[in-house]
């Protein structure tokens, strides 16, 4: 109980310190001011600046227990705490000579050290002061119209107050005026490919975009996410985003509340010498899908064993030593299935989770007899059979002040050749 007061009589102490020694502008730049305070005040009622304090260049100094401690620490930093220590040292001969009488040179210089960490640590928890410019002052006003914008208040108005403080301080008052919150009011479409119109058309229901509901550019954002995996999920494995285009009119927008969204989605462009050429897009099926399990030891296309099993080609540089019927089983993307991104991920996240094979590698190639097919490269490089880990823990508990445990594992693989993963803890 006794340690306890001490500690916290101590820190008080250290508190009233920096408040005594200390000033919100001792290292303030010459001829900028603090900035104080921040107060917002969206449609005449104040909101918390800290709900978009992220729009901000400056934001003032955070406050602990209403005192600014972290401006408080930064004025104790010093710029060269080298320099300044050799400064100190040799300045005055005679305390020169009574330090290095009473300590050895390894002993100032630890010294040295001891006080460069100090000033190192106080510089990584101290914050510099928050200045308020005209330049500044700019930014955040482009910032929040363009904030409010995108949420759909497109003719917002912003207007802003600066009140200086004596000499070297001023606190600012940011007055918004959201104005009208538009709505959509239709969404057109203009997509190039029969393809990816149907998939559209098929699963509109989930669009992020509806007559009538408010506008937002996340929305937009949302949607473009939303098609994108849409149609890679769908066969359209090369589909590209930026195929997708949305354009939003604001004419007259002083007239109305409400705005038109026209949705592009245009076939892929590549260059071929000096011309562009549209390349649309088509539904892809699984032609093949080939299971390549690697010799760790030596990287080769060579596979001697080779099988057919639930119509995956499995191919092993050395004897399979894993049953087929349990790598099939993990295996999502079959053949003569649609295409399927998800499916893909499904089966990367399957085999990385039996902690039996390296990173899994997917690969994707056209069919050279036949474009509109894939076939699909599964490539599994098998880990160590066998392998030995260390674990050290430390804990902490009402009745122990700290303690330690080591502890070992001995982890066997596909012992049962069923890519199995067992893993023996002694502690």
């Amino acid at each position: 109980m006794l340690q306890i007061f001490q500690t916290n009589l101590f820190i008080i102490f250290l508190l009233c310190l920096l408040v005594l020694q200390c000033s919100t502008t001792k290292k303030l730049p010459s001829g900028q001011r603090l900035l104080s305070k921040q107060t917002v005040i969206v449609d005449d009622q104040k909101i918390n600046p800290s709900n978009i304090d992220f729009l901000f260049s400056n934001n003032p100094n955070k406050k602990i227990f209403g005192l600014p401690l972290k401006l408080y620490v930064y004025n104790l930093v010093n710029k060269n705490q080298d320099s300044l220590f050799d400064i100190w040292i040799d300045k005055n001969p005679k305390k020169n000579k009574i330090i290095n009488k009473i300590f050895s040179k390894k002993q100032v210089n630890q010294l040295k050290k001891y006080r460069i960490s100090i000033n190192n640590w106080l510089k990584k928890n101290s914050e510099i002061p928050a200045t308020i410019d005209s330049i500044s002052l700019k930014k955040n006003i482009d910032r929040i119209n363009q904030y409010y914008k995108n949420l759909g208040y497109f003719n917002n108005k912003i207007s802003y107050l600066v009140k200086n403080i004596g000499d070297t301080k001023s606190e600012i008052t940011y007055q918004i005026f959201r104005g009208n919150h538009y709505k959509i009011d239709s969404i057109k479409t203009n997509i190039e490919s029969k393809t990816i119109k149907k998939i559209y058309d098929n699963h509109l229901n989930d669009s992020f975009l509806k007559s009538n509901d408010f506008f937002s550019v996340q929305n937009l954002s949302d949607e473009r996410d939303r098609l994108l995996k849409l149609f890679r999920n769908n066969g359209i494995f090369d589909f590209e985003q930026s195929s997708i285009r949305f354009k939003v009119f604001l004419d007259n927008i002083e007239s109305k509340s409400t705005i038109p969204i026209y949705l592009e989605i245009s076939d892929r462009k590549k260059r071929f010498k000096d011309s562009l050429v549209t390349i649309p897009y088509f539904v892809s099926k699984i032609n093949e899908v080939n299971l390549l399990v690697r010799d760790p030891d030596n990287y080769n296309d060579i596979f001697s064993d080779t099988l057919k099993f639930n119509n995956i080609n499995i191919l092993s540089s050395n004897k399979l030593n894993y049953k087929p019927e349990v790598l099939s089983d993990f295996v999502t993307l079959k053949k003569g299935d649609i295409y399927s991104e998800q499916e893909r991920s499904n089966t990367f996240k399957y085999f990385s989770e039996l902690k039996n094979f390296k990173y899994p590698i997917i690969k994707l190639k056209e069919s050279e007899i036949d474009s509109l097919k894939l076939n699909v490269d599964i490539d599994l490089t098998p880990m160590e059979k066998y392998s030995l880990g260390l674990d050290l823990d430390l804990s902490h508990s009402n009745i122990e002040d700290f303690g330690v445990s080591l502890g070992t594992s001995i982890i066997s693989r596909n012992i049962f050749k069923r890519a199995d993963f067992l893993e023996f803890i002694v502690k």
